[in-house]
């Protein structure tokens, strides 16, 4: 029994060495414009969400989903976010073509994330993914705005979505 353990512990730090090696020699293709491999569809989206849902504290969206936090939420939205994430008036952008992985298009495919998880995500970014940190971009009111923005995207007033037509009219594509 001894015999077989002391085997299986050495067949294990050989499969863990053997894993480092490869990545720390650089094996993997970095190329953003491969197509997705096994080890990034299904080991490190998983991997992303998980740490996402342990390391999101508990807060929830303090602010209230009224015109003025909406019209706020929005500009910040599309001076901010648009570019990767689209737009009403550009709803798919061409920029999150050449990001991998593509970030979601808001505007079509809205990700049904728990509030505490779009917080975390806009405040901390994503490590190579092209998602980054807004924490020392935008105070933590304007965050919660733009998450409360997201929230009410699919029906939102009339009056707001009047302007961030008239906001994403006047801005340019970025190719």
């Amino acid at each position: 029994m001894g015999k077989f353990f002391d085997g299986f512990v050495a067949g294990a730090i050989l499969i863990f060495v053997g894993i480092f090696l490869f990545l720390y020699f650089g094996f993997i293709d970095p190329r953003a414009d491969m197509p997705n491999n096994t080890v990034s569809t299904w080991v490190a989206a998983p991997s992303l969400d998980a740490a996402v849902r342990r390391l999101a504290p508990p807060v929830w969206d303090p602010v209230q989903p009224d015109e003025p936090n909406l019209v706020a939420g929005m500009k910040i939205y599309q001076a901010h976010c648009s570019t990767c994430h689209g737009d009403v008036a550009h709803r798919e952008s061409a920029f999150a073509e050449a990001l991998k992985p593509h970030p979601k298009q808001f505007v079509q495919d809205r990700e049904d994330l728990p509030e505490n998880e779009d917080f975390y995500i806009i405040l901390h970014g994503i490590r190579w993914s092209g998602m980054p940190s807004w924490n020392h971009k935008l105070a933590e009111k304007q965050i919660w705005q733009v998450i409360t923005f997201l929230t009410a995207m699919p029906k939102l007033p009339p009056s707001v979505t009047e302007q961030w037509k008239a906001a994403a009219a006047a801005s340019r594509p970025m190719f």
